[in-house]
């Protein structure tokens, strides 16, 4: 089966999401789009011929779609994750990449409501991140999609708690199984997790410095700030004193 080709291709080359630098208010957030290495161009061509077969392969078009999010075309991601979940509407896999792009969009916006109208956009991201959770509770990558698209959030989010469910859940699965995940993953992973911390933190809860501090240490023996998140990685790295 070409769906089952595909998702073995993408186990092994898989880099989930680019960071969200959300800011309150109307103007828009720039996501400068991340250049596309080797891997994520072979990515690319494999899923598109995936899908020049078998145009209605929902599988292959939330890869695709999440592949495009990460590089932060966000358009063409919302094209094709649209049609993922206009296919599928309950495939917790799609509407959490759908929902995270979604996020991503919803920050990019002007809004000449004040902001009023990109908040509500966030909150139906928000919505589509737990439905997913709540479907498939024991997907990896459902529920790593919920802990960076929340890491970064930060208490802007009403649900910004769930990203300390989702480290706890993934932890112990990452730790407690013989799965691994390429390098980027786990980069991505702890970036998220240092940000929402260090979110913590500003917040007034000193001690969660030590634990944003701890994340960031975890980068250094895997390749460091990863590139599809250097922007918000190294910002972090500054504010925390490390070098």
């Amino acid at each position: 089966m070409l769906a089952k080709k595909i998702l073995s291709f993408v186990a092994i080359s898989f880099v989930i999401g680019n960071t969200i630098a959300w800011l309150s208010g109307a103007a828009p957030i720039d996501f400068a789009p991340v250049p596309f290495s080797e891997a994520d161009k072979q990515m690319k061509t494999e899923l598109d011929g995936v899908l020049s077969v078998e145009p209605d392969d929902v599988d292959a078009m939330a890869w695709l779609g999440s592949l495009y999010s990460n590089h932060n075309h966000l358009d063409e991601a919302d094209a094709v994750l649209s049609r993922a979940l206009t296919l599928q509407p309950e495939d917790p896999l799609v509407l959490a990449f759908y929902s995270a792009n979604q996020s991503k969009k919803a920050g990019a916006m002007m809004d000449f409501s004040m902001g009023i109208y990109k908040l509500n956009k966030l909150q139906d991201a928000i919505d589509g991140l737990n439905k997913a959770v709540e479907l498939a509770p024991q997907d990896m990558f459902v529920r790593i999609s919920r802990l960076i698209t929340f890491g970064f959030l930060g208490d802007i989010n009403s649900d910004f708690d769930k990203v300390f469910e989702d480290e706890q859940w993934v932890m112990e699965h990452l730790t407690g199984s013989n799965v691994q995940l390429p390098n980027e993953v786990y980069q991505s992973v702890y970036v998220a997790l240092a940000n929402a911390y260090k979110v913590k933190a500003d917040s007034g809860e000193q001690s969660a410095l030590v634990r944003s501090k701890d994340y960031l240490n975890k980068l250094e023996p895997i390749g460091g700030c990863p590139d599809l998140s250097l922007t918000e990685c190294q910002k972090l790295t500054r504010e925390l004193g490390k070098s």
